[in-house]
């Protein structure tokens, strides 16, 4: 199996029985639509779609570690990627929003910023608040700079 096969049978577990926020709506839906704008964006290289298929994988899963993914076969590259798409506690509080895309930014990870930016653009696509519409917007201007 490719990573990306590895990565769609590891998401679509990780994400069993979880929703978005209409409560209807499959959290694996949103995972496949950040793939899939990755790839029509970027190019459907299977790092990149491996990666995009992950990255919630960590917030979602709070119990899963970087050895589960290595150990069911995936790369360091991809794991890596997902790890700084983990938006988590960085010192004693969770870090704000803008502070974690600048860290990401900064991390210079073209993977994981790319698939940043397919979630920014998908969570835009998925009828937004108006701050979460500002929000998504700010993130894709740091991103994308």
């Amino acid at each position: 199996m490719n990573q990306q096969e590895i990565a769609y049978e590891l998401a679509k577990k990780a994400h069993e029985g979880e929703f978005r926020r209409d409560g209807i709506t499959a959290y694996f839906n949103h995972v496949l639509d950040v793939a899939r704008i990755a790839g029509d964006r970027f190019g459907f290289d299977d790092e990149l779609i491996a990666t995009a298929l992950l990255h919630d994988f960590f917030e979602e899963n709070p119990s899963k570690t970087t050895s589960d993914l290595l150990n069911a076969g995936i790369s360091a590259k991809i794991v890596e990627a997902v790890v700084l798409l983990t938006h988590i506690k960085r010192g004693k509080s969770k870090e704000s929003y803008q502070d974690y895309i600048t860290f990401l930014k900064n991390s210079n990870n073209q993977l994981a910023i790319k698939v940043k930016i397919a979630d920014n653009l998908a969570n835009l696509a998925d009828s937004p608040t108006d701050k979460q519409i500002l929000k998504y917007a700010k993130s894709l201007q740091i991103l994308m700079s």
